[in-house]
């Protein structure tokens, strides 16, 4: 995996409705990749966190993202915190008191890290998705309106391991069900929506 360290971070426009989230000048990588498909991120878009992991084709997080999907972390007796694990229901997850989870795996060189913000329709459908929603529109979807289908519903994220996130199978397209692939069309349509009434058209003209 390659991983780019930004130490000068664009200050990024969440959507709307993060405008009263939880803000912290300490944000790091939430997400370790869905797959394999890991690439250096070296784009002035994608510089929200201090160390960035992308799936490729992936828009980058907003900077508030890992706050707000983490909002329900409880501090414990240790001086760190605790949070259910969503993904798996894999029991709770232990953080520091940097939020960093404690007793990871697959981080990148055993490095202490947050735990991901996973996907409940996985971002290889809503890409998908995203393409046939522009093709039969015959119109070309603005970046920021990827982006929103990728982060911008909390709906759609969740808490989980680092393990959790990065071991076992993954959907892909092959192996998606029809009501996956129907659920991630509907899910487009609800942020296209969502979208226009915060910002206008999604489309490029």
């Amino acid at each position: 995996m390659s991983w780019v360290s930004r130490s000068n971070k664009r200050q990024s426009l969440p959507p709307a409705k993060y405008q009263e989230g939880i803000e912290e000048s300490d944000l790091m990588d939430v997400d370790p990749g869905i797959n394999s498909l890991v690439q250096t991120v070296d784009t002035a878009d994608q510089d929200d966190f201090d160390w960035v992991g992308s799936v490729v084709g992936r828009p980058a997080p907003y900077s508030t993202t890992w706050n707000l999907v983490y909002s329900s972390r409880k501090p414990n007796a240790s001086g760190g915190f605790d949070v259910p694990c969503q993904e798996k229901g894999d029991g709770i997850i232990k953080l520091n008191g940097k939020f960093q989870e404690i007793n990871a795996s697959s981080t990148p060189n055993g490095a202490p890290r947050k735990p991901p913000v996973c996907h409940v329709i996985p971002w290889v459908l809503l890409s998908v998705a995203l393409d046939e929603y522009g093709q039969k529109a015959n119109k070309t979807l603005k970046a920021d309106f990827r982006r929103f289908v990728c982060w911008g519903d909390v709906s759609n994220l969740r808490t989980g391991h680092n393990g959790c996130n990065a071991g076992g199978a993954k959907v892909t397209v092959s192996t998606a069900t029809t009501s996956g692939k129907l659920g991630a069309a509907s899910f487009v349509a609800k942020c296209a929506t969502s979208y226009s009434a915060l910002y206008g058209t999604p489309f490029e003209f």
